[in-house]
């Protein structure tokens, strides 16, 4: 068999459970327990993950299930640069909404 035969099945991108959504990107250890999702609702969360921001996003749709998380390592905040302090708190802000 040649290297180019061999395939990986697809990655699933819709779930039943906003536990098997998280679960499928490995950050069912970094969500909020109390923040849920309701129907047609996109949310936000920032997490620290090894000390530094991540942000993670997840849709549910009208029908009830949630897609494959996008997440993505926001980076760390050096703590004598206000302006990037500034921009990452209107950006928490927002993420919270």
């Amino acid at each position: 068999m040649r290297i180019d035969e061999i395939r990986k099945p697809p990655k699933e991108n819709w779930f039943e459970t906003l536990r098997s959504s998280l679960d499928s990107e490995g950050l069912l250890d970094y969500w909020p327990a109390d923040k849920n999702i309701s129907y047609g609702q996109t949310v936000n969360h920032i997490a620290e993950i090894d000390g530094r921001h991540h942000y993670i996003t997840i849709y549910r749709s009208d029908s009830g299930r949630y897609e494959r998380p996008v997440h993505y390592d926001s980076g760390s905040i050096a703590a004598n640069d206000k302006r990037e302090q500034q921009k990452y708190k209107q950006w928490a802000k927002d993420a919270r909404k």
